[in-house]
């Protein structure tokens, strides 16, 4: 087996090439991803965000402070009376 040396021009044709054929594959389903980057804007800004902040609110509710520390996060979480409260 003999080393086998890549010339500039022949790597730039290779670039090129790979490019090209990326460019026509976006070409080819653009939709796509626009359709899936729509969608996942929606579902995290209407759905997940505001599903989340719920969430914050009850435990800093269920606490009765104004800030919320993570080892009160483990303790909200992992006891029933906590979960209770949060519901």
């Amino acid at each position: 087996m003999g080393i086998v040396i890549v010339t500039k021009i022949r790597l730039g044709d290779y670039v090129f090439e790979l490019g090209k054929s990326s460019l026509y594959d976006f070409k080819a389903s653009y939709k796509r991803y626009l359709t899936f980057a729509l969608l996942y804007m929606f579902f995290t800004g209407f759905l997940f965000v505001p599903l989340i902040t719920y969430i914050f609110n009850r435990m800093i509710r269920g606490i009765s402070t104004g800030s919320l520390l993570n080892a009160d996060v483990y303790k909200i979480v992992l006891s029933s009376t906590g979960l209770i409260r949060v519901c």
